[in-house]
């Protein structure tokens, strides 16, 4: 997590896949367990203060409608 003031990533949207990601090719060097699959995908998500950077096999994006009980 980085503040959004000092982050130097500039997405089209506040969520962004990242292809080529430096980031995992630095951990599959450092990877002598494996650990880093050719699935892992790398993300910018970005809110008002903050932008987080993750690396998952997936994602689910569920959107709420606030008056669902």
């Amino acid at each position: 997590m980085i503040e959004l003031d000092f982050g130097d990533f500039m997405g089209k949207s506040s969520f962004d896949f990242v292809q080529n990601s430096k980031w995992i090719a630095e951990m599959r060097n450092l990877d002598s367990a494996s650990k880093v699959k050719p699935q892992h995908k790398h993300y910018f998500l970005q809110t008002y203060d903050d932008i987080f950077e993750i690396v998952s096999f997936e994602y689910t994006l569920k959107l709420l409608d606030s008056r669902d009980k």
